[in-house]
């Protein structure tokens, strides 16, 4: 009995060995708000900001890819009146190309601000705690940390 008590303690060292190094894994988070939905990211995932342009009316949707450490702008799909406004010459994928940690959405915006990843959509007025605004950004967190956090929102 001793014995087979003697074997088990190295399996059971080397289990909890093994659970806190998976829970040390660096996860990418997209993370909105302080209080809002945690969506864990891989490098080359899209996700849409799609809302209501606030002088024409009609809808827009910003395309984003996760970078490693970033998000990139890709391409805004919209009326040729509204990618004029932006200054972009060109509709269709690839019109655009800007690389950012982070951005906000007013509160109180009237473009009724939605975040669309992975079949999920996430109304932006709904979490607009910080300052009037909700801010979605991309962070990157221990696995343990990410669990927590899920958990705690």
């Amino acid at each position: 009995m001793q014995r087979k008590r003697f074997l088990l303690y190295p399996l059971l060292l080397c289990l909890g060995g093994f659970a806190v190094w998976v829970s040390l894994i660096p996860v990418a988070v997209l993370s909105v708000g302080e209080t809002g939905p945690l969506r864990k990211v891989v490098s080359g995932d899209t996700f849409i900001l799609r809302y209501t342009h606030s002088m024409y009316g009609v809808e827009v949707r910003e395309n984003f890819r996760i970078g490693p450490e970033d998000f990139t702008l890709y391409g805004v799909d919209s009326s040729p009146a509204v990618l004029e406004y932006f200054g972009i010459e060109s509709p269709g994928p690839n019109n655009v190309r800007r690389t950012l940690k982070a951005f906000t959405v007013p509160a109180a915006s009237a473009g009724d601000h939605e975040l669309r990843l992975s079949g999920c959509r996430v109304r932006l007025a709904a979490w607009g705690e910080e300052q009037g605004q909700t801010t979605v950004n991309l962070a990157r967190m221990s696995l343990i940390r990410y669990l927590r956090e899920l958990l705690r929102r």
